[in-house]
């Protein structure tokens, strides 16, 4: 009797640990083409299995990239990578904890880049006006 109920308890205490992430990545999320599209880019690198902690943050990233960030916005495209799905891109561009948002230029070159604890408003938008905000010359 106490073994039944001690498995029944380690298993209720190990269904949350892994979550599905609500917020899913773009289906078709093909980084290097978008690179090379000639816009700026914006890659929200999450993971959609994940323990309870990760996902919640991955999922409170993606609900702040969507307050700010449109889908369809002709100025730049943005991405949300899936690394389960796409797991090269963690060591092309060196991820070392999701949720991370990459920001490319119009060339395809990394500008920034927001780790989980820096995600809020302010930082997005400044971010994002860092690659479409066009650069002024000096003559």
């Amino acid at each position: 009797m106490k073994i039944s109920v001690l498995i029944a308890l380690l298993l209720a205490l190990a269904i949350p640990i892994f979550a599905e992430i609500a917020t899913q990545p773009t289906a078709e999320a093909n980084l290097d083409t978008a690179l090379v599209s000639g816009k700026p880019t914006i890659a929200l690198f999450i993971k959609s299995k994940a323990c309870a902690c990760t996902a919640k943050k991955c999922n409170a990233a993606g609900a702040t990239f969507s307050q700010i960030v449109s889908d369809s916005s002709s100025e730049y495209t943005y991405l949300m990578v899936d690394i389960d799905k796409q797991p090269e891109y963690t060591k092309k561009l060196k991820l070392v904890a999701v949720p991370t948002a990459v920001f490319f230029d119009a060339f395809g070159s990394e500008v920034t880049r927001l780790s989980s604890w820096d995600m809020n408003a302010e930082n997005i938008s400044e971010a994002l006006n860092s690659i479409t905000t066009p650069k002024k010359t000096t003559n």
